[in-house]
């Protein structure tokens, strides 16, 4: 009885830590500001985009690195390890060699793919599933518009 005087309204609509949100929304920052500052004419498209795919190829390679811990901690997930590396080597190789349209595209379609490959295969607490899915998809919409943005811009 005396946990339920210790919660707040959020802890009934969010089981993740609200931190896990809050922090989420603040990694989308570079991905809304940095077309927002080329399209004001802020910053120029080239340096622009050199910044945005940095920062795409950084929070692809978080990604993996969360299915990397996840694969090690669940040892029947060792496909996972594998999986887990290309975040980062697609992430590079969209950064060194490829245009800035097919860059973005590879980036983007990394992103959205991840997101099907957590629904199926990452193991978060049970409580946690509902919460997380609609985390990471409600942040991967948004990264993904970011892109499609830049290749307008461009």
């Amino acid at each position: 009885m005396s946990q339920d005087l210790h919660q707040t309204p959020l802890d009934s609509v969010y089981r993740l830590p609200i931190q896990a949100w809050l922090l989420g929304l603040a990694g989308l920052i570079p991905f809304v500001v940095i077309p927002l500052l080329i399209s004001i004419e802020i910053i120029s498209y080239s340096q622009g985009v050199f910044y945005f795919k940095q920062y795409s190829a950084v929070i692809l390679s978080f990604l993996g690195g969360i299915l990397w811990l996840n694969a090690l901690l669940e040892r029947h997930t060792q496909h996972m390890l594998y999986i887990a590396m290309l975040p980062s080597i697609l992430g590079w190789f969209a950064v060194c060699f490829l245009s800035h349209t097919m860059a973005l595209t590879l980036l983007t379609l990394s992103f959205v793919s991840l997101v099907f490959y957590e629904r199926r295969f990452l193991l978060v607490p049970k409580d946690w599933v509902a919460d997380y899915s609609n985390l990471r998809i409600w942040l991967t919409a948004i990264v993904a518009a970011s892109h499609f943005v830049m290749t307008l811009l461009d």
